[in-house]
């Protein structure tokens, strides 16, 4: 399986020390970068990749409570600030590069004792005007992912009279959308993360299956037709709370983060460790 460069963010579970942001590089001579987020601030538990850019947030150190800041990060220009509009105070949620590498998606919640979502569409060049929608309030995003011609994945949970109904919306704006997949379809028990490709055709999953028993990995055509299970193991007592997924440039391959990360052809569903899970630590991927 060929692969490129990859980018990972983790920390510890109980939030002891702060979180790292590493930059593995695919060539056998390349060694793991660590990059640093301005002084005063950590970064957040989100990582996006398209192409060469990198974007990821942060929050202050001494005040965890002021809101986020977004940056991108490349190997030419480092670590510069994309500015946002002023809001209160918030917390990110997950964020998504647009195929084109123009757009940067961030979901914020801004609620204090309650959600208050909402999507930032922000230029990844740091100029121009930051756009800003309120999103469902009886409906909270778990994860984004971003297609072409600003086509989103949202995967979320709660409905009216099912709170925690997941699915699955593809849409263009937040307030209207397609529902792609949903708790129940296929044999799916509860879905845990989702990704579309760059070109739009295909959507990535990983749910449990059979009663909760099962944690699987599988793509579909973003127009339907059946599941393809590209991998799948028993859940057990010590997994993960979280999973993520991500699809490379290509769409042929998925990075799956699930206490370790691994790399899953999508044409063969051959896969293999990229790095191993640690005692009391999570990490989320991309590439």
């Amino acid at each position: 399986m060929s692969m490129g460069r990859f980018v990972t963010i983790g920390g510890r579970n109980d939030g002891s020390v702060p979180q790292e942001l590493v930059v593995h590089h695919a060539a056998p001579d390349g060694h793991p970068v660590h990059v640093a987020p301005p002084p005063g601030e950590t970064w957040d538990a989100t990582v996006a990749v398209r192409g060469d850019t990198i974007a990821a947030t942060t929050h202050s150190i001494d005040d965890p409570a002021t809101p986020p800041r977004l940056y991108t990060i490349t190997e030419a220009r480092g670590v510069r600030p994309v500015p946002l509009p002023p809001i209160r105070h918030g917390r990110a949620i997950d964020l998504a590069i647009s195929p084109d590498g123009a757009d940067i998606f961030l979901v914020l919640d801004a609620g204090d004792t309650e959600r208050d979502e909402y999507l930032l569409v922000a230029p990844a060049s740091g100029d121009g005007p930051v756009r800003v929608w309120p999103l469902d309030p009886a409906a909270h995003v778990l994860g984004i992912s971003a297609g072409p011609d600003r086509d989103l994945a949202m995967l979320t949970v709660g409905a009216a009279g099912r709170p925690q109904h997941r699915r699955v919306v593809r849409s263009r704006t937040p307030t209207s959308g397609t529902l792609l997949v949903e708790d129940g379809d296929h044999g799916i028990h509860q879905l845990r993360a989702a990704e579309i490709s760059a070109d739009g055709s295909r959507l990535a999953l990983a749910y449990t299956g059979d009663e909760g028993a099962t944690v699987s990995v599988a793509v579909l055509s973003v127009d339907g037709g059946p599941l393809r299970v590209l991998w799948q193991r028993p859940c057990s007592w010590g997994d993960p709370d979280e999973v993520r997924l991500s699809f490379d440039r290509t769409g042929q391959h998925l990075l799956l983060s699930y206490g370790e990360v691994i790399a899953v052809a999508v044409t063969d569903a051959t896969h293999h460790v990229l790095t191993r899970a640690a005692e009391n630590r999570w990490q989320r991927a991309a590439w």
